[in-house]
């Protein structure tokens, strides 16, 4: 037995007929564990490794579940390679590849924190750690696809690359990530037929069960209380002055850096604590990425108005979406305040991303995200956005995340010709992925150049971008211009039959749901109770010890019968227990392959199983990774096929390190604290997910090429990674059922249903619980006039040369290396032309600008000009814990220049407050992880909020542009690409405004404008308690267009798109669509599913913190439950 393991007594027969009790055991185990898996074959090929003593441990299931995501994730990595060696010439493919290997990355990094949660705990550990596990899983998927949607599918070259990674890896990626996933997320109903005695109740029933205490801010619970109160005293006046900035950036020379990159650079390595970055006035026309070990920066700008990060970078002028952010979060822990993320490119330059985040645990408050398509890429992660403006046109607050965007203005400005708006797009591909946008108490209208055509140009709150994708818009204003259907479809699929998007407790004009869309996927005004899912202190919920303080092993006792019928006990042990730990595994037989693996003493014990599913996607993610390096000295010659391998690689180094967080989360933690964090394992499990499906995403279809390569690299590679993750992530989704079988002796509602089951108590922000009490009460104190004189940033950013840095870029190079406290960077006024990253290391940034009209991080990068939409992003956060605040991402490229992000994010537990995020299709990719946006505006025009994330839009404007109409096209807002059940996934809207920009309101009625469309089979939007505008079509929703008829991409019969007390003319829901997968006006029950508290659900302790908390750690304001 393992020192920290847990002992556990088990019932056992001795049978004399001659069967082996320990293969018995092993096969009942694999059907327990594969119960909820939706691939049920694979789930048990998967879980099959499990033998021996490991077969009654669950844990063991769900590890090898891992580690069949990373095995596949790394071979996704490799094959990225390979594809970049082979098609690295063409400039497109290569930037796809590259983003690629970047993704893996990522994608693996979410499953060494999935492996970590494993092996670092005993069962009971790994399943408090759900809600971090169901995250880290989710942003694998996230991750897959954002390297799958980095391929131009019009380019038969990057089609044809795209293809075979697809085929050979990236389907495996996602399918298998999906499996560690299924597992996850039914975890509680898994341990109950283990009989274990703790516990077992899912966390969200825990939640559910009690009241959620939150501060007076309502922060997500990873934010930590040194945030809260930090961002408290950004609220007070002059609130600059009293904090004392690591890094100043100042681009007029007057800090210690002239860019914010140079400043990120400085980053300390090992840094622990908060890492502050100031960045001066200025305009930082610099591309900026927070790399993943800067962890827990918070850059804070002179407000959106005078720090603004600028980038122009654009899919049409040939960079690949994800690559187009002006400023791109990679780090868990980032926060980013008063700045303005900008992508410039403008409507034709299409994808622009202005502000790119897969940073786990991040928030941007008081910041302005401006572009037009994909303005904010909330690519992956839990993510938190308040105060925030996010500005765009088509999809510009998009991602496969757990976002939360809340308090916000989202700002819907005028589209290119032939275009219409779309708020959001989730990514949300697969079931059980913790993904989704939400956007509450915001305020979504448009800009003034779409307001006199706001009747003739569609515009939408959102559409499903895949299968699964879910978008939730709640106690938020709509304006008229949002048109009456609310939500439209995703053009040549069926995601609007499967996706959820709901609405809850919307107020104005566009409110009204009697005419919304019909779909299947559409759930209407959901209850209150149903909404409070999607508030902060459940929708970005992490798990209470997620990558930090794990509890110590617990002793676990567990009545043993003897039986005399000549079976191996131990073999009825490990079968029993895994059919348990399998039974909500969409693949049963994956799930038992990839348990098998599970024997002896670890048989009984669950969180060996789910060590297992996690150790299986992490070895999946490894091959994805190498074969995405294989391929890139294959094809590397190709551009398109180059990028959309490197993406590849990065997404599959991204879902490495949610899978680590899910492996230290049950390494590290009893299995008791593993399920307090199933919210946490559930969102990096659905990160490597969501990593796998941007891999894919980023291969063109259209290029005969990037096709070859895609369907090469998802047959080899990335079909294992999603199916094995998804083992993980049914097992871990189910954990509370399961633990419950094992009788093990500890509560083990599920968290979301402990938080339903009470009132939700939040402050007067309303923020997601990972936003600890210092954050919070730095970003009060950031509420206050003159507060930038109230705090010393870390680095100033100002391109006047008055700060440390000219460029944000260089602020973020500061970054010391090895930081974990809040990292300021205050980015002064001033437009900064750069295309930014925070890369992962850089966690905890908060970054913040002089206002989103003065502070403007810009880019121009777009699909159409060869970048693969992950590139595109001009600002692109990949950190856990960003905070963007007061700043503007815009994405320049215009709807001609199609797929152009201006802010990507897969930071888990990031946050935009007071940003504007603008762009015009693309502009917000919410890639993966939680994601939470407040008072901000997002503006764009298709798919704008997309991604596969658990995203939170509250309390901002969403503002649909008008686009480029030449080609029939129309707008939507909101494009989840969740791809499999049980991620955690989806995007919510909440308290928002939604309305059209003045360009739009002459032909708003003309101009079709969708909520949302199902990009993936399981796609999850739920628009609540938001106002939406006339503009917004009646059918409120729309499908995904058609691709040759193919009936498994009708993803309206599958997705879930919902509404809830939604007010304002385009809330009606009389007139939706009729899809299975539109479930119209939820309940406030269902709706209260969607709330930040239950959304963004967060273990308790999730690294660098977690519970409640995160968002009460990243200090923005915030609802964890409705806004009314």
């Amino acid at each position: 037995m393992k020192s920290h393991g847990v002992i556990i007594g088990v019932v056992v027969d001795i049978h004399k007929n001659g069967k082996d009790p320990e293969v018995q055991t092993q096969q009942r185990n694999l059907r327990i564990m594969c119960q909820n898996a939706q691939d049920q074959k694979l789930c048990h090929e998967t879980l099959s490794s499990v033998h021996g003593a490991d077969a009654a441990d669950p844990k063991a299931y769900i590890a090898a579940a891992v580690k069949a995501a990373t095995d596949n994730v790394m071979n996704a990595f490799n094959m990225s390679e390979r594809l970049t060696t082979e098609y690295g010439k063409e400039n497109g493919a290569k930037m796809a590849l590259d983003d690629c290997k970047d993704l893996m990355q990522f994608a693996l990094d979410s499953l060494d924190l999935s492996n970590n949660c494993l092996s670092d705990n005993n069962i009971q550990a790994v399943h408090d750690q759900t809600a971090d596990m169901r995250n880290w899983l989710s942003a694998v998927i996230s991750y897959r696809q954002a390297c799958m949607e980095g391929f131009d599918d019009a380019n038969d070259g990057e089609k044809k690359i795209k293809e075979q990674f697809h085929v050979q890896s990236l389907d495996s990626v996602q399918k298998i990530t999906a499996v560690a996933l299924d597992i996850v997320t039914g975890l509680s109903d898994i341990l109950q037929q283990f009989n274990l005695k703790f516990d077992i109740k899912p966390l969200s029933r825990r939640l559910l069960n009690s009241e959620v205490t939150v501060d007076d801010q309502g922060y997500p619970s990873w934010i930590s209380a040194s945030d809260r109160k930090l961002l408290a005293k950004m609220q007070r006046k002059n609130w600059r002055a009293n904090i004392r900035p690591n890094a100043v950036v100042a681009n007029d020379g007057s800090g210690q850096f002239k860019t914010i990159q140079a400043a990120l650079a400085s980053y300390p390595k090992g840094n622990k604590g908060r890492y502050f970055i100031y960045v001066k006035a200025g305009v930082y026309d610099e591309y900026i990425t927070v790399p993943k070990d800067a962890v827990n920066i918070l850059m804070y700008g002179d407000g959106p108005a005078r720090t603004i990060v600028t980038g122009r970078k654009n899919f049409a002028a040939g960079t690949k979406t994800m690559q187009t952010a002006t400023f791109a979060n990679t780090a868990i822990g980032f926060i980013g305040k008063a700045m303005t993320f900008e992508n410039t490119a403008g409507p034709d330059g299409h994808q622009a991303v202005a502000f790119r985040n897969v940073g786990d645990m991040s928030a941007l408050v008081g910041c302005h995200i401006v572009g037009y398509q994909d303005s904010l890429y909330v690519q992956s992660n839990r993510q938190y956005y308040r105060n925030c403006l996010v500005s765009g046109t088509v999809d510009f607050i998009f991602g496969s995340s757990a976002t939360l965007i809340q308090h916000s203005t989202i700002i819907v400005r005028k589209p290119g010709k032939g275009q219409f708006n779309t708020i959001t797009a989730d990514g949300s591909d697969t079931m059980n992925l913790n993904t989704g946008i939400v956007i509450q108490d915001c305020n979504i209208i448009p800009e003034a150049a779409l307001f006199p055509e706001r009747f003739t140009i569609r515009s939408y709150l959102g559409r499903p971008w895949k299968y699964l994708a879910k978008t939730v818009v709640m106690e938020s204003t709509i304006g008229d211009f949002i048109h009456p259907d609310g939500w439209t479809i995703w053009q040549g699929e069926q995601n609007h039959n499967t996706c959820y998007y709901a609405e809850y407790a919307n107020t104005g004009p566009g409110a009204n749901v009697a005419r919304r869309v019909k779909w299947k996927g559409y759930h209407g005004v959901i209850s209150r109770a149903e909404a409070n899912k999607f508030t902060a202190g459940i929708w970005l919920q992490a798990g209470p010890k997620s990558a930090a303080e794990w509890l110590n092993g617990v002793i676990i006792g567990v009545v043993v019968d003897i039986r005399k019928n000549g079976e191996d006990p131990k073999v009825q042990t490990q079968q029993r227990n895994l059919r348990i730990m399998c039974q909500n595994a969409q693949d049963q037989k994956l799930c038992h392959d990839t348990l098998s693996s599970v024997r002896g003493a670890d048989a009984a014990d669950p969180k060996a199983y789910i060590a297992a599913a996690v150790k299986a996607a992490t070895d999946n993610v490894i091959k994805a990774f190498n074969m995405s390096e294989r391929l890139t000295t294959e094809y590397g010659k190709k551009n398109g096929a180059k990028m959309a391998l490197d993406d590849c690689k990065d997404l599959m180094q991204f879902a490495l390190d949610s899978l680590d967080l899910s492996n230290n989360c049950v390494r590290d933690n009893n299995i008791e604290a593993v399920h307090d964090q199933t919210a946490d394992m559930r969102n990096w499990l659905s990160a490597v997910i969501s990593y796998k499906q941007g891999c894919m995403e980023g291969f063109d279809d259209a290029n005969d090429g990037e096709k070859k390569i895609k369907e090469q690299f998802h047959v080899q590679s990335l079909y294992s990674v999603q199916k094995v993750t998804a083992v993980a992530l049914d097992i871990v989704t189910g954990l509370s059922d399961i633990l419950q079988q094992f009788n093990l002796n500890f509560d083990i509602k599920p968290p979301s249903r402990r938080l339903l089951n009470s009132e939700v108590t939040v402050d007067d922000q309303g923020y997601p619980s990972w936003i600890s009490s210092s954050g919070r009460k730095l970003l009060a104190k950031m509420q206050r006039k003159g507060w930038r004189a109230n705090i010393r940033p870390n680095a100033v950013v100002a391109n006047d040369g008055s700060g440390q840095f000219k460029t944000i870029q260089a602020a973020l190079a500061s970054y010391p290396k090895g930081n974990k406290d809040r990292y300021v960077i205050y980015v002064k006024a001033g437009v900064y032309d750069e295309y930014i990253t925070v890369p992962k290391e850089a966690v905890n940034i908060l970054m913040y600008g002089d206002g989103p009209a003065k502070t403007i991080v810009t880019g121009r990068k777009n699909q159409m000009a060869g970048t693969n939409t992950q590139n595109t992003a001009t600002f692109s956060n990949t950190a856990m814990g960003f905070i963007g605040k007061a700043m503007t991402f815009e994405n320049t490229a215009g709807p001609a220049g199609m797929q152009a992000v201006a802010f990507r994010n897969i930071g888990d537990m990031s946050a935009l407050v007071g940003c504007h995020i603008v762009g015009y299709q693309d502009t917000l990719y919410v890639q993966t992880n939680r994601q939470f946006y407040r008072n901000c505006v997002i503006s764009g025009t298709i798919d704008f909020i997309f991604g596969t994330s658990a995203t939170l839009i509250q309390s901002s404007t969403i503002i649909v542009r008008k686009g480029n109409y030449d080609h029939n096209e129309y707008n939507v807002i909101v494009a989840d690409g969740s791809p499999l059940v049980n991620m955690n996934t989806g995007i919510v809207i909440q308290d928002c405004n939604i309305i059209p920009e003045a360009a739009l309101v002459p032909e708003k009625f003309t101009v079709r404008s969708y909520l949302g469309r199902p990009w993936q089979n399981e796609s999850k939007a739920v628009i609540m308690e938001s106002t939406i505008g006339d503009f917004i079509h009646q059918d409120g929703w729309t499908t995904w267009p058609e691709e040759q008829n193919k009936p498994e991409k009708h993803h309206e019969n599958t997705c879930y798109f919902a509404e809830y007390a939604n007010t304002g003319p385009g809330a009606n829901v009389a007139r939706r669509v009729k899809w299975k997968g539109y479930k119209g006006v939820i309940s406030r029950s269902e709706a209260t599913k969607y709330t930040a508290s239950i959304w963004l659900d967060a273990g308790p302790k999730t690294a660098p913190k977690s519970a409640v908390e995160w968002l009460h750690d990243l200090h923005v304001p915030h609802y964890l439950g409705f806004k009314a």
